[in-house]
């Protein structure tokens, strides 16, 4: 049995909102109308806001707080000509932010050099011992980007030193804000920026474009790196600055980057913000989780082809260090918690000679392993410290739960899904029990985190045209997350392992020839085959590249078998009984089983035996609750499935749906105009006693011939007098679907359909939906 990670929400549409008007007038499709509306633009104004940022979405940089004082003392270091460190962090935002600082400044002539803390020595934020080097050094000015919000008594001496120090930050504030020659921060409580959403890096270019009177075109590719790779919300003017930034990263004439995307096997064409995330950040971060990231900002801004070459290939070699890093620690972290028997609210998992640079990744993953918030700390015996990173799930905010405990720390800093830290090893245990009772205190009733699904999807329905369709609200990320849906097959799908050692998952469509795939799940494996015919899953919609050709794929985002699905979500359980071979052997469960056909009802109550378990009636007798409920055969209506659904109330549903009479069809278009056609060439055509012959003449079933001829009288297209038909002339084009007799066999063919060849997943759906259940 495979449990779903988290509670899956089908999207609603509002019914408030005129959606076939919007299509009209955007010229959009009703689905990305669907999910433009789901996420807040409501109105046509709105919605081409949102898929065309202008340059004027760009707030004025001098609304931020400080942004005025802050640009005054820069500008007065620079024409005075004293010494400005720019202090930046090692992470992708911080070396971005960096970047866009130091070439800002050397571009108006300032004396002026970058300082990337060690993530080893100096740690994340203002560190004293590095800011008296610097000092020591000269520094007469320092500017923190990305970094510095935290650093209140770093800040405060060297103040006291005669150094002026400005601020640009982005992070959480603390309870005490630092006493800075200027403190630019978006969300400052004084400020009145109207958009609190920005990197650090956005923040260095606000300060950029105040310092140059305009936003720096040439630093729009970096802008891109530093927002994508913080996981800041991608609307606003984020989403103007990550769209502009990935067109001049497609065309960037930074030899570092040429490099970098070179290295990586990157085509300059198909740069997108899933480009950043899982190929440029990550070989940017292994930098500073491996060694010393200053050569980042060296990498970001060098000119030297050579030089530029020489650094990529050398992040590449180190992300590949790094993920073996990852690996072999994450396999440590979880036997310590099994070890432990770890059955606390939140995870707090230390080790020794654990490499700090890759705690924060390993804490991730164990967040997505056991859906608990997780700090993964090592232990450094000779410092007498723990040191590492936390992350977090979004009902717990992290930052909040240790901000007002800083006692119980050496050094702390982040922001609401995660953190970084240091303490005692006789800290530990106090941290645990703060982290706890902070979690009860934020999360008084747990629950699975909330996943939205954009709508069901065959997996025929899932090709390249639709993917291009839902690209236009591009770039995807937090706040504009890429739509999931749930995938549906007509058949079993095939499950297979693949990779080195078979850790990913492949399910594979075969009427679609589609493939789904998951990594990191060779756990569920096998539980997944053994219950690949109840298996759910939901994904995003992807482009797969190999060999030259382009397919489609799905990414699985979280999966479950219907089993798992009616413990995740309370609903009923559904269990699928149909079956061709009709026998004895499918009546031997108690509970109530009803036939919509009232003569297979009696012949079912004669010839069963009786047993006081078991209940056989028609869907037209008076029906009361029963606890399980069996389907025996197919109604003609959706309404009278929903009646008896709603009078039985069922916890378990079994579904048989016998068809002894053969199946529904709809005639075609084609027949339709073929009968009628005939008709008007043959003139009182008895349909009385020749139905047979005209029939056997058109190639159809006498009851798909009557059928048809009614649907033509009910449009007035022929006439039926004395058992003679015959046809009505008519310049005007006739629908017949609007039909009622034609509507009601369209919806019994549907349900037919949906009962005899659905998959389990969307039966079940079916099932909950005419009992009134919220599907979860």
């Amino acid at each position: 049995m495979v449990k779903a990670k988290s509670k899956w929400v089908p999207l609603k549409e509002d019914p408030n909102v005129d959606y076939e008007r919007l299509v009209q007038q955007t010229g959009l499709s009703r689905l990305v109308v669907t999910l433009l509306v789901d996420r807040g633009y409501r109105t046509v104004e709105a919605i081409n806001g949102f898929l065309h940022p202008q340059e004027t979405d760009l707030h004025d940089p001098f609304q931020m707080h400080d942004m005025k004082a802050g640009v005054e003392r820069i500008k007065q270091a620079i024409v005075a000509g004293e010494k400005i460190v720019v202090y930046g962090d090692y992470d992708v935002d911080g070396l971005t932010s960096t970047a866009i600082m130091v070439e800002t400044l050397e571009q108006l002539g300032a004396d002026v050099e970058a300082y990337i803390p060690d993530r080893f020595k100096d740690g994340y934020g203002p560190n004293k011992a590095a800011y008296d080097r610097l000092i020591t050094a000269g520094a007469q000015l320092i500017v923190t980007v990305d970094n510095g919000i935290s650093g209140k008594d770093v800040i405060a001496d060297a103040m006291k030193r005669g150094v002026d120090v400005v601020v640009t930050d982005h992070h959480e504030l603390p309870e005490e804000l630092p006493v800075a020659t200027a403190v630019i921060h978006p969300r400052h409580p004084a400020g009145q920026y109207p958009f609190g959403g920005l990197s650090g890096a956005g923040v260095a270019f606000k300060v950029a474009s105040a310092l140059l009177e305009e936003p720096p075109a040439e630093l729009l590719d970096l802008i891109a790196l530093g927002t994508v790779a913080d996981l800041v919300p991608l609307v606003d003017e984020n989403r103007a600055l990550v769209t502009f930034g990935l067109a001049a990263l497609r065309t960037t004439s930074r030899p570092g980057l040429q490099a970098l995307l070179k290295a990586t096997n990157t085509s300059f064409t198909e740069i997108d913000e899933e480009t950043i995330s899982y190929t440029l950040a990550p070989c940017l971060n292994a930098l500073g989780r491996m060694e010393s990231a200053q050569e980042g900002v060296e990498l970001l801004t060098t000119f030297d082809q050579e030089r530029a070459t020489a650094l990529a290939e050398h992040l590449t070699k180190l992300n590949d260090q790094r993920k073996q890093l990852v690996d072999q620690i994450t396999t440590e972290a979880g036997e310590y918690l099994a070890h432990k028997k770890h059955s606390h609210a939140v995870n707090v998992v230390w080790g020794t000679d654990w490499h700090e640079g890759v705690l924060g990744i390993v804490a991730s993953r164990l967040v997505e392993q056991t859906g608990n918030p997780t700090v993964v700390l090592n232990y450094d015996s000779r410092r007498g410290e723990a040191k590492g990173s936390g992350r977090s799930v979004a009902a717990y905010n992290l930052f909040a739960a240790l901000d007002g405990h800083r006692d119980l720390m050496t050094n702390f800093g982040g922001h609401h899904m995660a953190c970084g830290l240091a303490c005692t090893k006789e800290a530990l245990q106090g941290l645990q029990t703060v982290l706890d009772e902070e979690y009860s205190a934020q999360v008084t009733r747990p629950e699975k985190p909330a996943l939205t699904i954009s709508g069901q999807l065959s997996a025929q329905q899932v090709t390249l045209n639709l993917i291009n369709e839902l690209a236009v609200l591009a770039p995807f990320g937090p706040e504009n997350p890429k739509p999931v849906f749930e995938i549906t097959g007509a058949t079993p799908p095939t499950i297979s392992a693949m990779g080195k050692d078979q850790e990913h998952l492949r399910v594979t469509f075969q009427e679609a020839r589609l493939n789904a795939v998951a990594f990191s799940v060779g756990d569920t494996i096998p539980l997944i085959k053994q219950d690949r015919a109840t298996l759910r899953l939901v994904g995003e919609l992807s482009k797969n590249v190999f060999r030259g050709r382009t397919t489609p794929q799905v990414m699985i985002k979280d999966m479950m078998t219907t089993e798992a699905a009616e413990t995740a979500s309370g609903a009923i359980k559904v269990v699928d009984n149909r079956t061709h071979r009709w026998g004895p052997g499918l009546f031997t469960t108690p509970g109530l089983y009803v036939c919509f056909d009232e003569q297979l009802a009696h012949q079912l109550c004669t010839h069963l035996p009786s047993r006081k378990d078991i209940t056989v009636c028609s869907a037209t007798t008076a029906l009361k609750p029963a606890e399980t409920l069996t389907v025996v055969d197919c109604p003609a209506t959706r309404a009278q499935l929903k009646r008896v659904m709603q009078a039985v109330q069922p916890v378990e549903v079994r579904i048989l749906a016998h068809h002894s009479a053969g199946r529904l069809s709809l005639p075609s278009r084609a027949q339709f105009g073929k009968l009628y056609k005939f008709a008007r060439q043959h003139h009182q055509v008895d349909v009385r006693h020749r139905i047979g012959e005209l029939a056997t003449y058109l190639h159809l079933p006498v009851t798909d011939l009557v059928f048809m001829i009614q649907v033509l009288q009910d449009a007035g297209l022929v006439t039926v007098n004395a058992g003679l038909m015959d046809a009505q002339s008519t310049d005007q084009t006739v629908d017949l679907t609007v039909q009622p007799r034609y509507k009601a066999r369209a919806d019994a063919v549907l349900l037919e359909h949906q009962l005899l060849d659905s998959s389990v997943s969307a039966l079940t759906a079916l099932v909950q939906e005419l009992a009134g259940k919220a599907a979860q």
